[in-house]
């Protein structure tokens, strides 16, 4: 008799088990979470970010984010299609009201493994006091 094979983990538990390698600052599962063609894009510098290739690069990456207690990672909204997910994310880097930064990672998950995440945030950039100054003259209005 044969054993029928193991079925491997959705896109929603592999970033719910993802997330909470940060939010939990407990990074021993991510070897079992990023696959070995794994490709990840940091959110800064801007406007590129840097891009990590492979395994090794990705999860030595991650690892030093997810072990720094000084830091907070709170997803806030996860969707999930097929083999994409959008995390919504907040990150808090101190204690202060403004020591925090939002943003969003768009990630891929094939057979159970991450292989691809690229992140985006609200961060100060050049050209985003040109910006804030239309936004105040009432030159950009924002739907909500």
């Amino acid at each position: 008799m044969t054993t029928p094979p193991t079925a491997l983990p959705d896109t929603a538990e592999v970033i719910a088990r993802f997330n909470a390698v940060f939010t939990e600052h407990d990074a021993s599962g991510l070897n079992a979470l990023i696959g070995e063609d794994c490709v990840m894009e940091t959110v800064e510098p801007a406007p590129e970010g840097v891009r990590y290739i492979g395994r090794a690069a990705c999860v030595a990456f991650w690892r030093a984010l997810a072990e720094d207690r000084a830091v907070a990672f709170r997803p806030e909204q996860v969707i999930v299609a097929g083999e994409w997910a959008t995390v919504r994310w907040r990150f808090r880097f101190g204690e202060g009201p403004s020591d925090y930064v939002t943003g969003v990672n768009v990630t891929r998950v094939r057979d159970g493994l991450i292989v691809e995440s690229v992140g985006y945030s609200k961060t100060a950039t050049a050209g985003s006091d040109a910006l804030t100054e239309l936004i105040d003259e009432g030159s950009v209005a924002w739907n909500a």
